[in-house]
């Protein structure tokens, strides 16, 4: 079902082939579909600092404007056509002092010829309240031969690429161990790591058929199982 394509361990994107379809693995933690020209993100978690700055739970200031500064690179990478992102745009609703709704739109603006659909999350509250050039749909989208959710679910004879989870794995020798975030691909469905800065992320447990991508200092290590 999956094949690679490029066979290089350390590099910094993997090109694999799904369904018969080249799909481009971003260091980044990014998906980009070049038959499409569809760039794919998930769990951006937009505002999570101001939400935990609110808390009394130091974050540093301007994570999400750099998370939507490493969009632009990858914008000027692969001019997509259109940007995806599969669920939990925002980390919470937009409040009156959060500035980072007013850095979407900014960020909007030097990107007026790219469609932006956001397939709603359980994060995403309150979304009248940004910028209406986003568009968001509550419903899965189809994009044959896939189709993208924000959960894993299960369509029958259909392969579905989500997010959510926010996968990691966990490699360990006698000595040490690493937790990476990772592109998880299984037989029905390929789950992306989270696109966005202090996330968190659900240790996976992957079978032997699957297929797992390791994301570690902006490289795409296959792993091998």
């Amino acid at each position: 079902m999956f094949d690679l394509i490029s066979d290089n361990l350390y590099i910094r994107e993997h090109k694999i082939k799904c369904l018969g379809e080249t799909l481009v693995l971003n260091g980044q933690r990014a998906l980009f579909r070049p038959a499409t020209k569809t760039l794919l993100i998930s769990d951006l978690h937009l505002g999570k600092e101001e939400v935990f700055n609110r808390a009394g739970l130091p974050l540093p200031s301007g994570v999400s404007q750099q998370n939507l500064q490493r969009l632009d690179g990858l914008i000027n990478l692969y001019s997509p056509r259109e940007i995806i992102v599969l669920g939990d745009l925002m980390h919470a609703a937009p409040t009156s002092q959060d500035i980072w709704p007013e850095e979407i739109s900014d960020w909007l603006n030097k990107h007026s010829t790219i469609t932006i659909r956001v397939v709603v999350g359980n994060h995403d509250r309150a979304i009248e309240r940004l910028d209406s050039r986003i568009e968001w749909t509550a419903n899965p989208l189809s994009a044959p031969p896939f189709i993208y959710t924000h959960e894993p679910v299960t369509f029958a004879s259909k392969y579905i690429i989500s997010g959510h989870l926010h996968p990691t794995y966990v490699l360990v020798t006698h000595t040490d161990r690493i937790r990476c975030p990772v592109f998880w691909f299984k037989k029905n469905n390929a789950i992306l790591p989270a696109f966005g800065s202090f996330t968190g992320g659900y240790n996976i447990k992957p079978n032997k058929n699957d297929k797992v991508y390791m994301v570690n200092d902006d490289d795409v290590i296959a792993l091998n199982f």
